[in-house]
């Protein structure tokens, strides 16, 4: 059920053609972009925030316009102290937490910094998952007094899908979620291609839209592959599916390609694109790497996942990485490149037994103490005594430091 909210003041209210920018040509003659939208969007009810002057001021004449549309007005304070501001938070949240419907916010008439507490609970309350991201419409009705006669609505509802962008990139370079931003490139496209439409149509000029297709296979891809530790995958271009490309550096491509277009038209983006390469920064051995050149993308791979909290992933990928530094060949290094999984596993294990050679002798024939530092985290702490979070959590970061001085000083 649609529920309109929008905002009422004091000023006055001057009757203009409002009319819904890239519409059919509809337009409503009223002083109130409320009563625009009302005949132009229908929904099934009106919520009007505003104080109690501006409802003394407009309640009366903004009724009549709406005629039998169910129609209620919310008290909120006038924002004078740091109590109404706290009240006014309490009042947006009742009135634009309803998940069950759709909901259209018009923040044109809004008193003061009305607008901003509004957008800014708007935006909390669907990254806490209160109000669904698609079913939330933002409009601004623009009046001017020098251009009387006709006033467009502008839709911003893609300026809230930019929220999201930057949601769903930290969550990629703080958290590895990949999946959460490829929902985002999907959802967003219409309100952005919307965003962008409206524009070049303001400026006179012919629209051009990113095509976000290779992005959002890109990121479903990547995903997977970081999700799953798939090393190869995510790392390496080329062996046997010699049109393949390394996930992480087929993500870097798309974000490129895609950041090219889409930052001509809102630059603001740029350093949001730029923190997500830099993520990607390091993550391609090339196609059919030899040992080291995998080993030093292995690496920055271990590290990305550390800096995430990913202890897993991190020493299983330190532990591996180490065993590449002593491979010899690249069958040694990669075994998925030996023609065979018996050849393979049996390449992998000659290096692996010479890494624990040299671990055997650095530790003075007490054996290879890393192993069991990857061991104690895949068995959840199930043994005798085991040890605290912190404990495992610094010894990942030294396995990870230790890779690290393999990767500088190759064993001989």
């Amino acid at each position: 059920m649609p529920h309109l909210v929008t905002f009422l003041g004091t000023g006055k209210y001057e009757p203009t053609a409002y009319f819904l920018q890239d519409d059919d040509g509809r337009s409503v003659e009223t002083p109130f972009v409320a009563h625009a939208l009302t005949r132009l969007l229908s929904p099934k009810r009106v919520t009007v925030l505003c104080t109690q002057q501006a409802e003394d001021t407009h309640g009366a004449s903004l009724r009549r316009c709406l005629g039998e549309v169910p129609l209620e007005f919310r008290r909120i304070p006038a924002g004078r102290s740091a109590d109404e501001l706290r009240e006014e938070l309490t009042v947006l949240q009742r009135v634009l937490g309803v998940a069950d419907e759709d909901l259209y916010v018009d923040i044109t008439h809004g008193f003061r910094s009305q607008p901003f507490v509004a957008g800014i609970v708007l935006a909390f309350l669907r990254l806490a998952g209160q109000v669904p991201r698609d079913r939330v419409r933002v409009f601004y009705g623009r009046f001017l007094r020098e251009e009387p006669e006709r006033s467009p609505i502008w839709e911003l509802t893609w300026i809230l899908r930019l929220l999201d962008w930057a949601a769903g990139a930290a969550l990629l370079v703080e958290g590895g979620r990949a999946d959460l931003l490829a929902n985002v490139v999907t959802e967003s496209e219409s309100q952005l291609r919307a965003g962008i439409a409206a524009d070049a149509k303001r400026r006179g000029v012919k629209a051009v839209f990113p095509d976000n297709s290779e992005l959002k296979n890109a990121l479903a891809r990547f995903a997977g592959d970081y999700s799953a530790l798939r090393v190869r995958d995510l790392l390496v271009s080329g062996g046997g599916d010699k049109g393949r490309t390394g996930s992480a550096r087929r993500l870097a491509n798309a974000l490129d390609a895609y950041g090219k277009s889409f930052c001509e038209w809102l630059p603001m983006m740029e350093p949001l694109l730029a923190r997500l390469g830099r993520m990607l920064e390091g993550l391609d051995a090339g196609p059919d790497p030899d040992a080291m050149d995998l080993a030093r993308a292995m690496h920055a791979l271990a590290a990305r996942y550390a800096s995430q909290g990913r202890l897993l992933e991190a020493a299983a990928v330190a532990r591996e990485g180490a065993v590449t530094c002593f491979a010899r060949s690249r069958q040694e290094a990669a075994p998925w490149t030996a023609g065979n999984g018996g050849e393979g596993d049996a390449a992998r294990r000659r290096a692996e037994e010479r890494w624990n050679l040299w671990e055997n002798e650095r530790s003075k024939g007490n054996g290879n103490p890393w192993a069991d530092r990857r061991n104690d985290l895949l068995h959840a702490g199930f043994r005798y005594e085991p040890k605290t979070a912190k404990t495992v959590a610094d010894d990942v970061r030294r396995l990870v430091e230790y890779f690290g001085t393999l990767v500088e000083s190759p064993p001989e």
